[in-house]
């Protein structure tokens, strides 16, 4: 009873053809489209939706801190579409821990596209003064 065998192979093969094929169809699809318009348009004179980075600027104040471990940082240049920049605690600076953060500090940091969320957030946060306190001349 070899045949039998035979034709209870070929079922499992069409089934993962089919995954296949189904992969393939969503990434080839989708990934090129978004990161054609969205790069391109990125690039040249400003994309109409999401900011430039270049708008955030490199320092400001933070005016928010969760005990959650985040918290926005509002630019010397202001909000940039009525937003402050948030940051995550791991992207603050190791000389100056989250934990000794606190609202009104004046920091800088870069502003980084976050993929995942599609907005502006601020890496390599770090206090301007090099510490709370700011030393005085003498």
């Amino acid at each position: 009873p070899p045949g039998p065998r035979r034709d209870s192979r070929p079922p499992p093969r069409r089934s993962r053809r089919d995954r296949d094929s189904r992969s393939r169809g969503r990434g080839g699809g989708g990934g090129p489209r978004g990161r054609g318009g969205g790069g391109g348009g990125g690039r040249s004179s400003g994309p109409p939706g999401p900011t430039n980075l270049a708008d955030w600027g490199t320092s400001g104040v933070i005016v928010d801190l969760k005990q959650a471990g985040f918290g926005f940082i509002r630019p010397d240049t202001g909000k940039v579409d009525d937003k402050d920049l948030y940051f995550h605690c791991t992207a603050v600076s190791r000389k100056n821990p989250f934990d000794e953060l606190r609202v009104n500090d004046e920091v800088t940091y870069e502003a980084a596209h976050d993929e995942r969320k599609n907005c502006a957030t601020a890496k390599n946060v770090a206090l301007k003064s090099g510490g709370s306190g700011g030393g005085g001349g003498g």
